[in-house]
């Protein structure tokens, strides 16, 4: 499979395990707003008022791309934006 700089692949050929792989290992929360995280009591809080408990807490606050705002951006050579897969 090729992967180019326009990034139009499909990124399921490339992940190294599955959704499913992480079914029993971990709770994978999107898309869902955190209020708190209290370490001492291992608990998340969610706007919701939700509290999950956790052993190991991995925080994936997510992004998006920012283009250059110059003259001229749009065509430097080599410069590219690169794009994510949610």
């Amino acid at each position: 499979t090729k992967v180019s700089k326009v990034l139009d692949f499909d990124i399921e050929k490339f992940q190294l395990r599955s959704p499913e792989y992480y079914k029993d290992l971990a709770e994978i929360l999107i898309n869902t707003e955190v209020k708190k995280v209290d370490s001492c009591k291992k608990v998340v809080i969610t706007s919701e008022d939700k509290e999950i408990p956790f052993d190991y807490l991995y925080v994936a606050t997510g992004s998006s791309a920012r283009k250059l705002k110059i003259a001229g951006a749009d065509n430097l050579n080599q410069v590219y934006t690169i794009r994510n897969f949610t």
